[in-house]
């Protein structure tokens, strides 16, 4: 993309992409659409990463405690205010989360006026990965601030790193009609006779389920058997919410009957 650097690193908690990203408030439609669709593409639930995305985004009309347009009745003739939406959109449609809120990131004098803007931002697809974010002085003579971001993660490898890794079918990765329609095609759930024990019924419904979970998506357990990734509150999950309490947010910040305009349909 313009003007953008991304890298992926090893952590102690998988791989990381760390992007750095310049948005021109000049640039033209066909590079906003290029920019747009690598953040989608390095943001999208599918990677087997999460994504931190640092950068000046020049979106000065963005009210970042909705996650909107702070002015929802726009112009539709007003290119710059129809490419932020299509930023905020992306941002809400992925499920980013991001740092700052109503903190100034620019202040310049411009005849004799002074213009402050939030224009710098972190965005972030998993919100474990960003401890704090903090706002410092400028850096030289640029007339933005400078942001100290902490991390949730070390690259340093953790001391149990050499700890016994094991693999146990993930009955939470694969939907129930998907379990239903396998099983139904492929189990043979009757009991080889109807006059045996319960202790062997059970052996049997067991085994029966042993052959079932061979092909099940497998998850990491430690020795202690518990997972190392929490099934219950992923980076997919996490931006499901994310997603739906913005769409709710800019809703009743804009009700609208007109699908998508608010950037939900």
């Amino acid at each position: 993309a313009p003007d953008s650097l991304a890298i992926e690193i090893d952590s102690s908690i998988g791989k990381i992409c760390i992007a750095c990203v310049y948005r021109s408030p000049n640039l033209n439609s066909s590079l906003n659409s290029v920019l747009l669709s690598c953040l989608r593409d390095v943001c999208n639930v599918s990677n087997p990463f999460d994504t931190v995305l640092i950068g000046d985004f020049n979106l000065p009309d963005i009210s970042w405690e909705t996650g909107s347009l702070k002015n929802c009745n726009i112009a539709t003739n007003n290119k710059s205010f129809l490419q932020q939406l299509e930023f905020i959109d992306t941002f809400n449609q992925l499920g980013l989360n991001w740092g700052l809120v109503n903190e100034v990131t620019r202040h310049r004098v411009v005849q004799g006026v002074l213009q402050e803007s939030l224009l710098d931002q972190v965005l972030y697809t998993n919100d474990a990965l960003v401890s704090s974010v903090k706002v410092l002085s400028n850096l030289g003579k640029s007339d933005h601030v400078s942001l100290k971001i902490e991390l949730g993660i070390s690259l340093i490898k953790p001391s149990n790193q050499n700890e016994a890794v094991v693999l146990k079918p993930c009955w939470s990765k694969v939907s129930p009609n998907d379990i239903l329609s396998y099983s139904l095609k492929n189990v043979d759930w009757t009991y080889s006779s109807d006059d045996i024990s319960s202790e062997m019924m059970w052996n049997e419904l067991q085994g029966k389920f042993d052959e079932f979970s061979s092909v099940l998506p497998m998850s990491r357990f430690d020795s202690r058997n518990k997972p190392l990734n929490l099934p219950w509150s992923n980076s997919k999950l996490k931006r499901m919410r994310r997603n739906k309490d913005a769409a709710w947010t800019s809703f009743v910040e804009c009700p609208t009957k007109e699908p998508g305009r608010n950037g939900h349909s």
